[in-house]
């Protein structure tokens, strides 16, 4: 058979296939918003006080800290008065997560607003289990979203999320609190976990908070080697107006550095206003 031939059906072939999957994708993405909506539709039904929602499909994750995670998923966000909720695109409507406004301990956008997705971290207590909720939403989704949610929280939030860039979160890591007797020998407790995020050093035991620190009471941040062990893991200390701690812990160094970074951003004045970036675009502060 001539090659010329050959090569036409196979040119021809392939187009007519790429027209097939195209219509596939089409009808795919046809029949996903219509869940959406639907989906929406029953939301609202059950809770007329949403304030927030959008007919498009948004991703989200989940992450306990020290817990389970889940993968980032295609979902609904709504927000209402008294709860955020966030859906998996699934019939009946089941939430992965709800959680109220009084349960947010921050909120924060690792980059600046940028078109397509946005991205948003918000920390969640909830009967002393620390999570992590990501949002990815569309710029204008994200801008309304914040706008509505800032009043919901306290100012001292507000202030934290508009303080620059980056947003320091470290951890969770394995440490183990250390006390010194007279002769300068340590003894180390059973081990709990130490995560650090913007406002606060949590003290961990399993995936329940034992302890918050506030970082704007933190002081005196100290890394040191062990002089009764130097082969042993180095120690981090620091110290508030109410006590003194001591961890042990294996990157002791690159810890007390996060601590002490993430220490001074908190007494720092927040952006107040919007500003120009060097992309041309007005980075929302808000």
């Amino acid at each position: 058979m001539d090659i010329g031939i050959v090569t036409g059906w196979g040119i021809c072939l392939t187009f007519v296939i790429g027209i097939i999957l195209l219509t596939l994708w089409s009808i795919h993405q046809y029949r996903v918003q219509r869940a959406v909506y639907r989906h929406l539709l029953t939301l609202k039904e059950q809770q007329p006080d949403i304030i927030f929602s959008e007919q498009s499909v948004n991703r989200f994750a989940i992450d306990i800290i020290n817990g389970s995670s889940t993968r980032k998923t295609r979902g609904i966000i709504t927000l209402s008065s008294h709860e955020i909720g966030v859906y998996p695109v699934k019939f009946p409507p089941q939430a992965v997560i709800t959680f109220s406004p009084a349960d947010i301990r921050g909120f924060w956008r690792p980059q600046s607003y940028a078109s397509g997705m946005n991205e948003l971290w918000i920390h969640v207590e909830r009967k002393r289990e620390w999570v992590l909720v990501k949002l990815w939403l569309g710029r204008e989704q994200m801008m309304e979203f914040i706008r509505t949610l800032k009043p919901m929280v306290e100012p001292e939030m507000v202030i934290a999320y508009r303080r620059q860039r980056p947003y320091i979160h470290y951890g969770p890591l394995l440490a183990q609190p250390a006390e010194q007797d007279i002769h300068g020998a340590w003894t180390l407790e059973p081990t709990i976990s130490l995560y650090l995020m913007p406002r606060y050093l949590l003290i961990l035991h399993d995936d329940a908070v034992q302890q918050m620190i506030p970082l704007e009471a933190v002081q005196q941040i100290g890394a040191l080697r062990r002089l009764d062990a130097p082969q042993a893991n180095g120690l981090v200390r620091f110290q508030t107006a109410e006590a003194h701690y001591a961890f042990a812990l294996k990157d002791y160094e690159a810890f007390a550095n996060a601590l002490a970074d993430a220490a001074k951003r908190t007494l720092e004045a927040p952006v107040m206003q919007k500003q120009k970036g060097k992309d041309g675009e007005w980075d929302d502060a808000d």
